[in-house]
């Protein structure tokens, strides 16, 4: 019984350091909700971002293919190539069916 007391008095101030240590790791990262908050604002400010990287993307290359299709339009008025007229769809005469 004395062997357990004499355990327990030198071993007190190892469990009162750990237990320490570990109370003040906790504290360190109890206070990461504020870090979790910023980083979500920050996410959700890059996907605003993105979005409108993206529209203003697809406005762009809308544009340039407008432009495209009238350059290619007024090349075409003054070489004197015009679009061939679009025919009218062939009918198949119809077969007999026995």
């Amino acid at each position: 019984m004395v062997a357990v007391y004499i355990l327990l008095v030198l071993m007190s101030p190892a469990l009162a350091g750990i237990v320490f240590w570990f109370l003040l790791e906790w504290r360190k990262h109890s206070g990461g909700g504020k870090e979790t908050v910023r980083l979500r604002q920050e996410l959700e400010a890059l996907r605003r971002d993105y979005a409108q990287l993206k529209a203003d993307h697809t406005d762009m290359l809308l544009g340039l293919n407008a432009a495209v299709s009238r350059l290619d339009a007024r090349l075409d008025q003054l070489t004197g190539i015009e679009e061939p007229a679009a025919e009218p769809p062939r009918q198949e005469p119809r077969q007999r069916q026995l």
